[in-house]
């Protein structure tokens, strides 16, 4: 997926979404363009990220890495405020210290 400013209007209505709901438009944003590359369906390989948020951290575990700093950025955006602790295989560990605003993306 190319990296592409959100409008307005996308943004406001991204932002009104639940921590849920959001996850789930960030997965489908990313994996709009997988298939551009594809013509047989039967061959494209989804991968799993499973994000779970606590009242401190965020964990994300995903063997895509590029997929994981799709999501942080996303998160970022939204407002968190992030510190990487640790990378266990496939799974990184951020410490929540904070939220602010939603970040502008025009």
């Amino acid at each position: 997926m190319e990296d592409e400013s959100w409008d307005e209007a996308e943004y406001n209505f991204f932002s009104s979404l639940s921590d849920d709901d959001k996850l789930y438009y960030m997965y489908d944003v990313m994996m709009d363009g997988v298939y551009d590359n594809f013509e047989d369906f039967d061959f494209v390989d989804i991968p799993s990220v499973e994000i779970t948020i606590t009242d401190t951290h965020l964990i994300i575990m995903c063997d895509e890495v590029h997929i994981s700093k799709k999501f942080l950025s996303a998160f970022r955006m939204d407002g968190m405020i992030l510190e990487f602790q640790e990378q266990k295989d496939t799974t990184l560990f951020y410490r929540i210290v904070g939220n602010t605003e939603n970040m502008s993306v025009n």
